[in-house]
């Protein structure tokens, strides 16, 4: 019990040190970046990145616009898919899928789609 005791204490000590420094790093790049205002007025972002799917590398570009829209293009095979949503609606084109025009996105993923339109998150309340 007792070695049980100090092995728990032990991870809350990691833990919590883990914590400041995830803190620290981030209230740098707040920092470096010019500070919280500057992060405040980010209004569209653009990002690349490539996605490992057992082996199959996807690349995927996504532009995002504050609280307004997203959209996100990845190829697979040669053909590119489509997702949009914004404040008012979404569609998304699945070539790979069998698609070939571009159809309405449903209710609940476009919810999911909508809870990351807030670009700037709440990495200024470290």
């Amino acid at each position: 019990m007792k070695k049980l005791l100090i092995i728990l204490v032990s991870l809350m000590v990691v833990f919590k040190m883990d914590a400041q420094l995830g803190n620290k790093i981030v209230k740098n790049h707040l920092k470096a970046i010019g500070g919280v205002e500057k992060w405040n007025s980010l209004n569209t972002l653009y990002m690349e990145v490539v996605m490992d799917m057992g082996g199959l590398q996807i690349p995927v570009k996504i532009w995002q616009e504050h609280m307004k829209g997203i959209r996100v293009e990845f190829t697979v095979q040669g053909l590119t898919g489509i997702q949009v949503a914004t404040e008012k609606d979404g569609w998304s084109l699945m070539p790979f899928q069998g698609q070939d025009k571009a159809e309405p996105t449903d209710e609940e993923l476009l919810k999911n789609q909508r809870s990351q339109f807030n670009i700037r998150g709440k990495i200024t309340e470290l």
